[in-house]
């Protein structure tokens, strides 16, 4: 899947413009403006100098397309996050925090409701943020989430606890590996009934080693 670093400019589309976003490239372009870092986007064309653009051209490619009508827009390109739509860092709240992205639409969301999980030892690398919208519309990812714990109907400073799940991708995989390890003992069973073996089993070639001495060959 392509992606690519995107950014949005507040300066060239403001909260009464249409969303917009650019490429690394096109952040000279922008040089001297306020700029939100939006990180990496799939699937993602550059806007600058686009008709979102009106008096702000591209220095790289001025000869664009009107619009890219595949890209996909959403409150992050106007400086807004997560389940309370503020910006980060939220000059209203002190509270130390940092963001996690939905890897499906990939809108960012506030560590501190990851924090009230069900889920033990979890850390950032052993799970992938996916966020109710996306869950609701994908019914099938709720097999591998485990919903965050915290109020049952309620927020907490404001954040609803009930709108992030965390996907177990580590979780998912010890599972695959413990079933890949119960068949190879089930078919390293099967294997010494078939041949009346008693020597050890090699797991790499799927054999079991003959230690008993062959009578009858000189």
């Amino acid at each position: 899947m392509k992606r690519q670093s995107i950014f949005a400019c507040t300066t060239c589309c403001g909260a009464d413009k249409e969303p917009a976003g650019f490429c690394i490239g096109c952040l000279r372009c922008h040089d001297g403006h306020e700029i939100i870092n939006l990180y990496t986007k799939r699937n993602f064309r550059c806007d600058c100098g686009n008709s979102k653009f009106e008096t702000n051209k591209c220095s790289l490619f001025p000869d664009k397309d009107p619009l890219n009508i595949s890209n996909k827009y959403g409150q992050n390109f106007k400086g807004s996050y997560c389940t309370c739509h503020r910006p980060y860092p939220d000059p209203e709240n002190d509270i130390p925090d940092e963001m996690v992205q939905c890897v499906i639409c990939e809108d960012w969301f506030h560590t501190r409701v990851r924090k009230l999980k069900l889920v033990s030892n979890l850390n950032a690398t052993s799970g992938e943020v996916i966020c109710q919208n996306c869950t609701s519309s994908l019914p099938f990812i709720s097999a591998y989430c485990n919903v965050t714990e915290g109020a049952a109907d309620g927020d907490v400073n404001g954040y609803n606890t009930n709108q992030i799940l965390m996907h177990e991708n580590l979780l998912f995989r010890r599972k695959l590996k413990d079933e890949d390890e119960r068949k190879a003992k089930r078919d390293e069973e099967a294997m010494r009934k078939e041949i009346g073996g008693c020597g050890p089993y090699s797991t790499e070639r799927r054999c079991l080693i003959l230690l008993d001495k062959i009578s009858g060959i000189h």
